[in-house]
């Protein structure tokens, strides 16, 4: 066998190498680096803020693919849920390995992100979830972005010892923001608020993935 001496070298990376199970969902979690620290660089509360062009990229990947996705979208994240797991597999040909797949969907996502924004990185990872849980996803995602955008209100507008050592929880927040009158923008901005939800249905099946799958 060729390079036989460095078999374990390459099975040193084969073992290292996260698996893809037919049987659950696809989950791809891109989140941005330092756009929540950097208040002035990036207004989340402006016209066309981040997490719409997050949105949107997704959105014309999943077009790009013809893969069904469920895509949910705020602050400085989004979620991108493919419960079609053997088609998601078929169209990237790589197997079930979830690192491949993980960087080349990135590649296609920041072909369009970075038309918008090419000077933000992204963090990113792919999981898997039982279809049963893809709803308790969205809702786990959505109460923590409530709560990041109600504290980022509370920076935009307050000195820091009114909510310093405040729980990061949507409850304990809000009581901040009523009591100092400014839960109202979080209603002028609702999208910041509750985030962005779309979701993509293939038109059909492309006749190269159903050969790839015989």
């Amino acid at each position: 066998m060729p390079f036989e001496k460095y078999k374990d070298l390459w099975e040193l990376k084969e073992e290292h190498f996260h698996r893809i199970h037919p049987d659950k969902a696809v989950l791809i979690f891109l989140d941005c680096k330092d756009v929540t620290r950097n208040h002035r660089k990036y207004n989340l509360l402006e016209r066309d803020p981040v997490y719409r062009f997050l949105s949107n990229a997704a959105y014309n990947v999943a077009m790009d693919t013809q893969l069904s996705c469920a895509i949910y979208a705020a602050v400085d994240e989004v979620s991108i849920i493919f419960p079609e797991v053997q088609w998601l597999m078929g169209y990237f040909r790589v197997g079930d390995c979830a690192d491949y797949i993980l960087s080349l969907y990135m590649q296609r996502f920041l072909k369009h992100f970075w038309r918008d924004y090419p000077e933000i990185y992204l963090k990113g990872t792919l999981f898997q979830l039982p279809p049963k849980d893809i709803d308790r996803y969205l809702k786990y995602r959505q109460e923590v972005c409530k709560a990041v955008s109600m504290f980022y209100v509370a920076k935009e507008n307050l000195p820091s010892e009114k909510y310093r050592g405040i729980p990061f929880d949507v409850d304990s927040i809000k009581k901040l923001l009523l009591k100092e009158d400014l839960y109202q923008i979080l209603y002028r901005h609702r999208d910041f608020f509750v985030g962005i939800r779309k979701d993509y249905t293939a038109d059909e099946t492309p006749r190269l993935w159903m050969e790839l799958m015989r």
